[in-house]
């Protein structure tokens, strides 16, 4: 793995999250830094996949009170259904991909749909792919994780 591509991927998802935060729910994201394994209990995580000339996955990973507050500043109401929070999540870690996608040009890159992890305390393994990136960020409304796991592209 090149240093210049881990260091694309991780610039592209670090500031899409930020942009994305940023737009949609009016949060600033301010990136910190993580000493030690991250002990953090997560209760939801949205993930989506993308293939092309990189492939790899993306989590999104937050509690729940994170998630609620994300979301309905997403939706500028109170959302109380849960399944509506996953929803939202799931519309979160798409337009984050979307964004780094955008930002990445010298490559191909198509997004599968996003899925939400729901439940305290779920592990997420991305073990397929030899690069592992976990961005850690501080906001007004809680700790959140991006976590971007991805192939190096294959020579044409």
């Amino acid at each position: 793995m090149t240093d210049g591509l881990y260091d694309k991927v991780r610039n592209a998802f670090s500031q899409a999250a930020v942009f994305t935060f940023e737009k949609m729910t009016m949060v600033s994201l301010v990136p910190r830094e993580q000493v030690g394994p991250d002990t953090a209990v997560y209760d939801l995580s949205g993930v989506i996949g993308f293939t092309g000339d990189i492939v790899g996955n993306c989590a999104l990973r937050v509690s729940a009170k994170t998630a609620q507050e994300a979301i309905n500043r997403l939706a500028g109401e109170a959302v109380e259904s849960p399944s509506e929070i996953a929803d939202g999540m799931g519309e979160l870690v798409n337009m984050i991909a979307g964004n780094a996608k955008a930002s990445l040009t010298d490559f191909s890159v198509s997004l599968a749909f996003p899925d939400v992890i729901r439940g305290k305390g779920h592990e997420i393994g991305f073990h397929r792919h030899p690069a592992l990136i976990q961005i850690y960020f501080s906001s007004e409304i809680g700790d959140l994780t991006l976590i971007v796991a991805f192939s190096e592209p294959k020579q044409k």
